[in-house]
C-alpha cells in the first residue's frame, strides 16, 4: 500500500508541474529562433523568413514588426530598453531600432547568400556590444563601442561558429557555439580562451 501511495503522489506531482505552462500562439508556423523579454509584459521574438514580433501584454498577443531584413533568417536579438533593440541574422544582417521598432537602422544588410551569418549578439548599453555567428573562417567575434558605426574583430580559430554571447560586465564575458565550443574573456573580448 505504501508503494502505491508514493507512486500515486509522484504521478500527481509530475502531472501538476506541467499545468504552469500556457501556450501563447504567435500566429505563424515559421521557426522561432530567439525570444527575449525586458519585463513581464514586453518581449520580442525573431526567426525564419525575417520574422520579428513584439508583445506588450506578456505574450497574449504578438504584433508583426516590419523590418528591412528582406526575409532573411533573423537569429539573434538583444533588448537594451523599451526603445533600443539590436537584431542580427544571416547574410550580414545587423539591425537597430531606437524607437521600439517603428523604424530601423540598417547597420549591415547584405544580399542573400553573401557574407557572415550572425547568430548571437549581446549589448551592455546602446553603444557597447558583441556580435558573432557563422563568420568566414576563422570564426570572429565583433565588438562595437559606438553603437555599430564600426566594429573590431577577434579571431577564435578553434570554433566553427558562435551561437550565444553573454557579458557580466564590460570585461567578463562568455561565448558558446557548436558541440564543445565554449570561450571566456576577461578583457572585454580582446582575447578569448577556450573553456572546459
Amino acid at each position: 500500500m505504501k508503494t502505491f501511495t508514493i507512486i500515486f503522489l509522484t504521478v500527481l506531482s509530475f502531472s501538476s508541474s506541467f499545468s504552469q505552462w500556457i501556450q501563447q500562439p504567435l500566429g505563424t508556423t515559421a521557426a522561432i529562433e530567439r525570444v527575449k523579454f525586458i519585463n513581464k509584459n514586453t518581449g520580442w521574438c525573431c526567426g525564419a523568413g525575417g520574422l520579428l514580433r513584439k508583445t506588450t501584454d506578456g505574450g497574449a498577443n504578438w504584433i508583426t514588426v516590419n523590418n528591412p531584413a528582406g526575409g532573411k533568417y533573423l537569429a539573434g536579438l538583444h533588448i537594451i530598453d523599451s526603445n533600443i533593440i539590436y537584431v542580427v541574422g544571416f547574410f550580414e544582417t545587423i539591425l537597430k531600432t531606437t524607437n521600439g521598432g517603428n523604424t530601423w537602422i540598417e547597420i549591415r544588410n547584405g544580399s542573400f547568400g553573401n557574407g557572415n551569418s550572425y547568430e548571437a549578439c549581446y549589448f551592455l548599453n546602446e553603444n557597447t556590444g558583441w556580435i558573432s555567428g557563422r563568420t568566414e573562417p576563422p570564426v570572429r567575434i565583433f565588438k562595437t563601442t559606438n553603437g555599430g558605426v564600426s566594429f573590431d574583430s577577434v579571431r577564435i580559430n578553434e570554433s566553427s561558429d558562435i551561437s550565444d554571447i553573454y557579458f557580466k560586465n564590460e570585461n567578463e564575458g562568455v561565448a558558446s557555439g557548436c558541440i564543445k565550443d565554449l570561450y571566456k574573456t576577461t578583457n572585454g573580448g580582446a582575447n578569448w580562451f577556450a573553456g572546459q
